[in-house]
């Protein structure tokens, strides 16, 4: 994936575009990892 593909407009509101699939059930809205590598997953 080009870098520029990942760089978000200066205005972009992450919670609307999650917002998009929130009516779909169990979708993961948002995986974070910590420090050691551990995921979290948020889903609707």
């Amino acid at each position: 994936m080009k870098r520029e593909y990942l760089i978000a407009p200066e205005y972009y509101n992450f919670t609307e575009e999650a917002e998009k699939f929130a009516h779909k059930d169990n979708r993961i809205a948002i995986i974070w990892l910590n420090e050691l590598g551990d995921p979290l997953e948020i889903v609707y």
